[in-house]
C-alpha cells in the first residue's frame, strides 16, 4: 500500500514497529530450529507441541499485520496441523511445515528493502471532519417559498444558510471550511441531480451530508433520495425545527469524534501497540494491557467505553475474562470485541451468550479495525445517551444534569478554579401554551434548546430541568464572563420572533 498520503510521524511509527518485528522474527528463528529436536515422524514432545502451537498462533496473527502474509499463511498451516497432532500424536506432516515456516521468516529478515512502512496493511488517511463550531447549511433549490420559511427559521437558530442563487456565496462559504450539510428542496430532478455532482465535487470528502426536503413524499422518491446518497428525507409541510433536528443528527458522526476510551487487553505488546498508534489516528484514546487479571482494577479506575480483548492469552483466556467482567453488573453493557484466529470461530459464536458483540479474525486491516471500533463505541454512546438525554430536547435530562453538576463542584473545588452555575427559564411560557396550544409551546421549548447548543460553548454542559426550565454549567469561566454571554443570549431570544402554525410570537 502507497503511505505517502499518511502523516509523516504515523509512517514513521509504523515503519519502526515494522522493524521491530523483524528483530523479533530473528529471536523467533534460532527457537525454532531447537523445537525440530522434539519432533519426528512418529512422535510429538509434549513441551515442543506447547510451545510451537504459541509461537505459531502469534505468528499467523501478526505476520500479514506487519507485512509479511507468508509468514501468516505458513505460520497457521503449522498451527492448524499441531492441533491435528493432539489426537494421534504423530508429526510426520509437521516438519515440513515448519521448515516451511522458517523460510519465510528467512525471507523477511533477509529484505531489508521491506523495512519502510510500505507493506503494512494501513488504513487510508482520516476523513476530514467538520470543523467546531461550522454551522453552514446549503440549499439547493431554495428560491421557493418553503424553502425561504425554512431559511429564515434556520439562520434564528444560529445557522449560517447559503443558496445556489449566488455564486459569490458558494465560493466563500466553500473557502471558509467545511459546509456542514447540502439541503434539497426539490424532487430530485437531472438538474438538480448534476449541482449536487458539482457542490460534491468541490469537497475533498464524499461524504457531504445531503437531506432532501420534498413535495412528494412516496416509495420512489425516497427510493431516488436514496440513490443520491441523501442520509435524510422530509415532506415539505414538515415543521421547520425538524430540520434542524435532521441536520444535527446526520451530522455529529462526522464533526470531531468524542474521545472514546479504548482497553486493548493483548499479551502482544507489539500488536498491541500497533492497533493503538492505528487507533490514535482516528480520535480513539487507547490504553493497553499485557495481563488480563488487571483488567478490573485498569476498568475501576478509568473510564472505558469499549473492550479489545484477545481471545488466546496464557494465563486467563478471553472466554474467562468475560465471564469475570460480566459477572459484575457494571459491565454488563460494556462493549466488548473480541480478536481471534479462524480456527477460534466456533469457540467464539458458543460464547456469544457472554455478551460478546463482535470479533475480529487476525489478520485484520487497520481500516477493518479503525471501522469496527469506531461505530461500535458510537453506538454505545448512542444508546447510552438515550438513558441520560431528555428525549424532546436532546438536552441531558434532569437527574443526569445534576450529577454533572455535582462533579465539576467537585472538581472546581479541588483544582481551585471558577465554574458557573446558570438557571435559566422561559417567562410566560403558560400565556404561550394558553393562547396558542402546546404544539406551538413544544416550538419554543425545541427552538431555545436549539438556541443554547448553537451559542454556548462545545465544553459547556446543557440541560432541561423542567418544563421550560433550562440549566447550564459553565467549567473555568469567570462570573463576569459568563453573565457577559448569557445576557448577549438572553437579548438574542427575546429579540427572536417565530412564526409558528400562522401565529407569530
Amino acid at each position: 500500500m502507497d503511505v505517502s498520503n499518511l502523516p509523516s510521524s504515523f509512517q514513521k511509527n509504523m515503519a519502526a514497529l515494522q522493524e521491530a518485528y523483524i528483530v523479533r522474527i530473528k529471536t523467533i528463528q534460532p527457537q525454532l530450529k531447537s523445537l525440530q529436536a522434539g519432533i519426528s515422524d512418529t512422535v510429538v514432545l509434549p513441551q515442543a507441541r506447547e510451545q510451537l502451537d504459541r509461537l505459531s498462533h502469534n505468528l499467523a496473527g501478526s505476520g500479514a499485520t506487519f507485512g509479511f502474509p507468508d509468514i501468516s499463511a505458513t505460520a497457521r498451516v503449522l498451527h492448524n496441523l499441531l492441533k491435528a497432532s493432539e489426537t494421534d500424536g504423530l508429526g510426520k506432516d509437521i516438519l515440513p511445515a515448519l521448515k516451511r515456516l522458517d523460510a519465510a521468516l528467512e525471507a523477511a529478515v533477509s529484505q531489508p528493502a521491506v523495512v519502510s512502512g510500505a507493506g503494512l496493511s494501513l488504513p487510508p488517511a482520516p476523513r476530514l471532519a467538520i470543523d467546531e463550531g461550522v454551522h453552514d447549511v446549503f440549499f439547493i433549490g431554495g428560491e421557493s417559498a418553503v424553502a425561504e420559511t425554512f431559511a429564515g427559521f434556520m439562520r434564528q437558530l444560529g445557522y449560517r444558510v447559503h443558496t445556489d442563487k449566488a455564486t459569490a456565496d458558494i465560493q466563500d462559504a466553500f473557502s471558509r471550511g467545511h459546509i456542514k450539510s447540502l439541503v434539497l428542496f426539490g424532487d430530485l430532478n437531472p438538474a438538480e441531480m448534476d449541482m449536487i455532482r458539482i457542490i460534491r465535487g468541490q469537497k475533498s470528502e464524499a461524504a457531504l451530508p445531503l437531506i432532501v426536503v420534498s413535495p412528494f413524499d412516496d416509495f420512489e422518491m425516497r427510493l431516488s433520495a436514496v440513490r443520491a446518497d441523501a442520509m435524510a428525507f422530509l415532506k415539505d409541510d414538515a415543521d421547520p425545527i425538524a430540520l434542524a433536528d435532521k441536520i444535527e443528527s446526520v451530522t455529529q458522526h462526522l464533526e470531531v469524534p468524542p474521545k472514546f476510551n479504548v482497553l486493548i487487553v493483548d499479551d502482544d505488546d507489539m500488536l498491541s501497540e500497533f492497533y493503538r498508534q492505528t487507533l490514535g489516528r482516528v480520535g480513539l484514546s487507547v490504553q493497553t494491557l499485557s495481563d488480563p487479571k488487571e483488567t478490573l482494577r485498569v476498568l475501576a479506575e478509568t473510564q472505558v467505553d469499549i473492550l479489545l480483548v484477545d481471545y488466546s492469552m496464557p494465563g486467563c483466556n478471553g472466554r474467562e475474562l468475560a465471564s469475570v467482567l460480566r459477572q459484575d453488573e457494571r459491565y454488563l453493557t460494556l462493549p466488548m470485541i473480541f480478536i481471534s484466529s479462524h480456527d477460534e470461530i466456533e469457540s467464539l459464536l458458543l460464547d456469544s451468550k457472554l455478551g460478546i458483540d463482535d470479533f475480529l479474525l487476525k489478520p485484520f486491516s487497520a481500516l477493518q479495525l479503525e471501522s469496527m471500533l469506531v461505530s461500535r463505541a458510537r453506538r454505545a454512546a448512542d444508546l447510552g445517551d438515550l438513558m441520560i438525554r431528555d428525549s424532546f430536547t436532546g438536552l441531558f435530562n434532569h437527574s443526569r444534569f445534576h450529577e454533572e453538576l455535582r462533579m465539576e463542584i467537585y472538581r472546581a473545588a479541588r483544582q481551585k478554579h471558577e465554574s458557573v452555575y446558570v438557571s435559566l427559564d422561559l417567562d410566560h411560557f403558560k400565556k404561550i401554551n394558553d393562547t396558542y396550544g402546546h404544539s406551538v409551546g413544544d416550538h419554543v421549548i425545541k427552538s431555545m434548546a436549539r438556541m443554547l447548543q448553537q451559542s454556548l460553548r462545545r465544553t459547556d454542559i446543557i440541560g432541561r430541568c423542567g418544563g421550560e426550565e433550562f440549566g447550564i454549567i459553565m467549567p473555568i469561566t469567570p462570573f463576569e464572563n459568563a453573565k457577559e454571554a448569557l445576557e448577549k443570549l438572553r437579548k438574542k431570544f427575546a429579540e427572536t420572533r417565530y412564526t409558528v402554525e400562522g401565529h407569530e410570537i
